[in-house]
């Protein structure tokens, strides 16, 4: 199957279980979808809905690391980040978790995120020097 929007507006992409997730935007994030590869082709992408309070917040500036069973969303341009997370199996997929915060006077962009165990690492746009760590629970 294709993917149902032009490869050029997604802006994230990562795996849960046995099933695959992008989602993105022209500008702001405002579309999302799950790949599913035991469905019949034809209807292996299904659109999911993105939480009114991330429409238009998660921009060009957006990354998802994924833990196994759910991910996490960091996306922002400045000093302040939202921080989601998005678990696929619960009624309310969508949970607000608490904002990183740089406290750094230039603006920044978030570049990549990745997992190791259970911890989640981002790194920020500005410089190599500047690799922040999410440690579950903690929020």
């Amino acid at each position: 199957d294709m993917l149902p929007v032009p490869v050029s507006n997604t802006r994230v992409g990562f795996g849960l279980g046995n099933k695959g997730f992008a989602g993105g935007g022209s500008i702001s994030f405002h579309q999302f979808y799950e790949f599913d590869p035991a469905s019949p082709p034809g209807s292996q992408w299904s659109e999911l809905i993105v939480h009114d309070d991330l429409q238009g917040k998660l921009g060009i500036f957006t990354n998802a690391i994924s833990f196994g069973t759910y991910a996490l969303f960091i996306a922002g341009f400045g000093q302040e980040f939202e921080v989601w997370a998005f678990d696929p199996n619960t009624e309310n997929p969508w949970s607000p978790l608490t904002k990183l915060s740089t406290g750094e006077e230039e603006p920044t962009g978030v570049r990549t995120g990745f997992a190791i165990g259970d911890l989640g690492f981002v790194i920020l746009r500005r410089n190599q020097n500047n690799l922040w760590m999410y440690v579950p629970g903690l929020d």
